[in-house]
Order: C-alpha cells, then structure tokens, then sequence
C-alpha cells in the first residue's frame, strides 16, 4: 500500500513549527515521512523558501531604489516616473508578504491558542440579540456568553498581518463574560460551551507567560 502524503496544511504547520507549538508526536511524524518522500519534500522546500522570503526582504525605500535607481526619499520629474517600476517593486514585496500572513496565521487559528473550532460561535455571537420565537436566543446567560465570545475572537492581534498574538486585557474581559454567564446559567449547552473557552483562556495565559 502506498504510503499516504502529507497535506499542505500539515506541511505549512511544519514550516511554521518555531513560532507555533506543533505536538511533538506530530511533528516528527512529518519530519520522518519529509525523509523518505521526495514529492513531499519538494513542497514543504517550496512553503519554506516562501517564508523565509519576508524575514530576508529589504526595507521597501532600499526595494525601491533599487528597482527604479532613484532614491525613494527624493522627487522624480513627472516624465521620467515609470509606474510599472513602482508596480513591480510593489508586487514583488506583496506576494511573499501575504502569503507569509495566511500562513502565520492560518497555522496560529488551528494551534492550540487557535479559534478556528470556535468559528460557529462567532457567527451566532455576530448574529442579531434574538430571533422571533427563539426564547433562549434573549436570555441573559447567552448575552453574556455572546458578548464572551466576540471579546475573545476580538482580542487576536498581529503586527502588520504577521506573528499573531492576544491582547490579555481583552482576554481578561471574555473571562469575565463567561464567568458571569456560567455562575447565572442553567443551560447545559451555554455552560458546556462556556468550560471550553475558559480552558482555552487559561492556555493562551499559559503561552503568555512562558
């Protein structure tokens, strides 16, 4: 039977294994499958140079001269601007950039500290405080799970796109919305829902300190 490839979430996950903790028992999974595979390899090569790209880009002023050979900072005469040298710089600068911030992220949603389970309750948290002849929908305890869950989903922060990270004040006050809802709730659902993100919150605190 032919051994299964790694996917290219799995090898994104892998490029990204210094910032983003990746289970151990995962990770040398994939580094022993990367061994022996030549058409795995040759991807998770490809994802990795493409990463590496925007630690190794120079600041866009140098970028740009050396693109157009004129210096950024001074003004070029209307007639000598070329465009298509600003575009090229532009898109040259875009491309690894972006890419390197999905997958920063991307990997950062599914890790540990990640939301991307958590992705429903948003939408319901997003969604208008009642719906007609929803009872539940305008209790108390739901409100405030509501309010929890956009608090927590809002605390994810980043530093131009890249190296995803929580603000803990914020994180602070959607503990504090689901601590409430779960010492005035009776619904089994809320309160399961709601031991789940405090459990979640305790591993991003965690993470913080370490």
């Amino acid at each position: 039977m032919k051994e299964q490839h790694c996917n290219e979430d799995e090898l994104i996950d892998y490029v990204l294994r210094d910032e983003f903790q990746l289970p151990e028992v995962q990770s040398k999974v994939i580094e022993a499958h990367l061994k022996a595979c030549t058409e795995c390899r040759v991807v998770y090569d490809r994802l990795s140079e493409r990463y590496k790209q925007v630690h190794a880009m120079k600041p866009a002023e140098e970028h740009f001269e050396e693109m157009t050979g004129r210096s950024a900072a001074l003004g070029m005469p209307r007639k000598t601007f070329r465009w298509f040298h600003v575009a090229a710089a532009v898109l040259l600068l875009a491309l690894p950039y972006g890419l390197s911030a999905w997958m920063m992220n991307r990997s950062f949603d599914r890790g540990p500290l990640g939301l991307e389970a958590f992705q429903m309750d948003y939408k319901f948290a997003a969604s208008p405080e009642s719906y007609r002849g929803d009872q539940a929908a305008g209790s108390e305890d739901v409100r405030l799970f509501k309010k929890g869950v956009l608090a927590i989903f809002g605390a994810k922060k980043s530093t131009a796109g890249l190296f995803p990270h929580y603000d803990l004040e914020q994180i602070q006050t959607a503990e504090m919305y689901f601590t409430e809802a779960k010492n005035i709730s009776r619904n089994p659902d809320v309160l399961y829902k709601v031991e789940a993100y405090l459990k979640k919150i305790e591993l991003i605190r965690a993470a913080a300190e370490e």
